[in-house]
């Protein structure tokens, strides 16, 4: 699935996207709204774009879990293995980035 099956249409492609636009992407994705009690997730904003967790993981991450980053640029979705952990994510993404793998069909 593409960013704009959830981004706003008539965009230009030198425009970012912006939180509220990388929440729907990410509530698509997820499958869920952000505050869902059982499939709930946090955002939060960095350089490249914004990091998305599980609650659930939240605290105690579980092995194969990992993390999502909704990118800035390009407003896709990338699913980050568990051995990347999300602090890396935030510090280096540059030198991460390739790790993630886009995300083409929602997970719920």
């Amino acid at each position: 699935m593409c960013r704009n099956a959830f981004a706003e249409k008539g965009r230009g492609k030198d425009e970012m996207v912006t939180q509220e636009e990388a929440e729907r992407i990410a509530t698509g994705f997820m499958g869920a709204p952000a505050d869902d009690d059982e499939y709930g997730w946090t955002m939060q904003e960095f350089r490249a774009g914004w990091l998305v967790t599980d609650k659930w993981d939240e605290g105690a991450p579980m092995a194969g879990a990992g993390s999502y980053v909704v990118e800035r640029d390009s407003g896709r979705m990338l699913h980050f293995p568990s051995y990347i952990e999300p602090a890396l994510i935030l510090a280096d993404y540059d030198e991460v980035a390739d790790e993630g793998s886009p995300l083409r069909e929602p997970l719920r």
